[in-house]
């Protein structure tokens, strides 16, 4: 199903079986894949339920200030740019 919106933005939604990204992944790749995705998926369920009982605060501020819009725009448009473990960005 395709889209246009307001603005000229298009969008795509494809629905899919779960299954079938997981058949794309080469077979040597499968099984460390699934371990990883069940890693994370057990990690955001333990996110949700620390967040429900208020520890910690929901929202991580990663303390980054720009001086100008021009430079958050050059930071957020620069694929080097990444988010550190301790909310830090670095190229």
């Amino acid at each position: 199903m395709t889209s246009l919106g307001f603005g000229h933005v298009s969008a795509l939604l494809a629905v899919a079986h779960p299954d079938s990204f997981l058949a794309a992944v080469p077979k040597v790749l499968r099984e460390g894949y699934i371990r990883r995705a069940g890693r994370r998926r057990a990690e955001g369920e333990q996110q949700r339920l620390r967040t429900r009982l208020g520890r910690p605060e929901p929202l991580r501020r990663s303390g980054l200030r720009v001086a100008s819009r021009e430079a958050e725009a050059a930071l957020l448009t620069d694929p080097s740019v990444r988010l550190g473990a301790d909310g830090t960005y670095t190229t």
